[in-house]
């Protein structure tokens, strides 16, 4: 899953006199900065596997903010690393509390792969299930692709407790919110020699040998070492997957991401233009190249590609994430009434915009909304 778009800018220090009540503000206000501070150290030290690191700062950050879903989340992924699933399943459950729509999914499809790891189906059943309708009919392509994964894993339990209606249910879910579905592992939930299944299957090995599974394989391999912040054994399964099939858009997509996460954008927009050439409907692939732009400072095509995830996708204009990145990019231009508009729709659909970036568009335009 994407990170939130980054917002570079200078230390504000302010010197505050007098009314006890405005020194009070000031100090929560300081306390939020230091926690998210704090949270950014440790999503740093993550992404390096610096685990010891990671989890000493995301503590930090929960002590300033208590309510810090994202540090119970990243450091339950940093327990999980280093195999402390105790404390891992106690992160990953006070996050799944604080029912935020930013890590509610995520959190659910991690503690329930740690009870499926266990042999407690059950409850990961039900962990999954949570997850899934956290999220009725998300809109923004991150949440899409965890309630895509959150569907797999449901069903391939119920394959495994031979619920095979339910299992089906889930394989049409996958394909709603866009993804794909190994033939063969669609045999196995049909329970009997399917002779279409088996045409399909052997028309892509014709072509790619070994696809259909180890394509899979190794994407999958790729997403949990990206998870884990190891960006290039990430890529190293990507392109082993790709040297199979050359033009999966999903491996292409996910290998683009782990570009931008180790800062090679060069690479990532390569492989996001690659799949809107292979799937022009892919809006997903559309943010993501905005996203590049922006951060290679190319702020004209940034611009560009997040209004032509728009045009594709009509819906992402109900998505605080869309508005939150584009308002990114106009700040930058100095375009500060278009910033306005996208910063004004984005909190009025709930999404959390980054204090200090709200703080810079204050003082940059001398304007309160």
């Amino acid at each position: 899953m994407r990170g939130k778009s980054g917002f570079k800018m200078l230390t504000l220090i302010t010197v505050l006199v007098g009314c006890p009540s405005i020194l009070m503000t000031s100090s929560k206000a300081h306390a939020q900065e230091s926690a998210d501070s704090a949270y950014q150290k440790g999503a740093n030290y993550l992404k390096q596997n610096k685990l010891d690191e990671a989890i000493n700062e995301f503590g930090k950050a929960i002590e300033l903010n208590p309510r810090s879903d994202g540090a119970y989340y990243n450091r339950g992924r940093a327990y999980k690393a280093k195999g402390e699933i105790g404390k891992a399943l106690e992160d990953y459950t006070k996050a799944i509390n604080l029912n935020s729509p930013e890590t509610i999914q995520p959190a659910c499809n991690n503690r329930g792969q740690i009870y499926e790891d266990k042999g407690d189906l059950d409850k990961a059943l039900e962990d999954y299930t949570k997850g899934i309708e956290a999220m009725p009919n998300p809109t923004f392509s991150g949440f899409r692709y965890f309630k895509q994964v959150l569907h797999r894993n449901r069903a391939q339990i119920y394959l495994q407790k031979e619920e095979y209606d339910k299992a089906l249910e889930d394989v049409d879910s996958i394909e709603k919110f866009g993804g794909s579905v190994d033939p063969e592992f669609i045999a196995k939930i049909k329970n009997r020699d399917s002779s279409s299944n088996k045409k399909e299957t052997e028309k892509k090995s014709e072509k790619y040998p070994g696809a259909s599974s180890e394509v899979n394989l190794y994407n999958s391999r790729g997403y949990n070492s990206f998870e884990k912040g190891q960006f290039d054994l990430a890529i190293a399964d990507y392109n082993r997957a790709l040297k199979i099939d050359p033009n999966d858009p999903m491996v292409l997509a996910n290998r683009g991401i782990a570009y931008a996460a180790k800062g090679d954008f060069d690479k990532a927009i390569a492989d996001h233009t690659k799949v809107v050439e292979l799937d022009p409907k892919n809006s997903k692939a559309y943010h993501d190249l905005g996203l590049s732009y922006a951060n290679k400072g190319d702020f004209d095509k940034a611009i560009y590609y997040f209004n032509k995830t728009l045009e594709i996708n009509p819906e992402a204009i109900n998505d605080g994430q869309f508005h939150n990145d584009r308002a990114v990019a106009y700040f930058w231009k100095k375009e500060y009434d278009k910033c306005w508009e996208d910063v004004n729709k984005a909190i009025e659909l709930g999404y959390r915009i980054h204090p200090q970036f709200l703080s810079e568009l204050k003082k940059a335009t001398g304007k309160e909304k």
